[in-house]
């Protein structure tokens, strides 16, 4: 009997049907972007893309602008840009950012 391999997406519209899957969809997620880097070159890969194929990771995140900032944090030039738009407000000298919110977080 031939294997038969699946997309990613109808690997998750049948378990969500609760029809055969070739193996369980997956979710590994690294907290911050920037976070991804040391894994990718501890593992041996080239890129962070190169990772996150290698992971074949079912769920795609899309965030609210809003939240970019929180994301981004490790990134100083972005950082600036968000601040500029109004997404966010930055206290270089503690090491906060705050998002439209006024909910503070750690940059490092």
């Amino acid at each position: 009997m031939d294997k038969v391999t699946l997309t990613k997406e109808q690997r998750v519209l049948n378990v969500i049907n609760r029809k055969s899957v070739d193996y369980l969809p997956s979710q590994i997620s690294i907290a911050g972007i920037e976070k991804k880097e040391k894994p990718a070159e501890i593992m041996g890969f080239s890129s962070v893309d190169k990772l996150n194929d290698y992971l074949e990771n079912h769920i795609k995140p899309t965030w609210t602008t809003d939240f970019l900032p929180i994301i981004h944090r490790g990134d100083p030039e972005r950082l600036k840009e968000f601040e500029d738009d109004g997404w966010c407000r930055v206290e270089r000298e503690n090491n906060i950012i705050y998002d439209i919110w006024g909910a503070g977080f750690h940059i490092k």
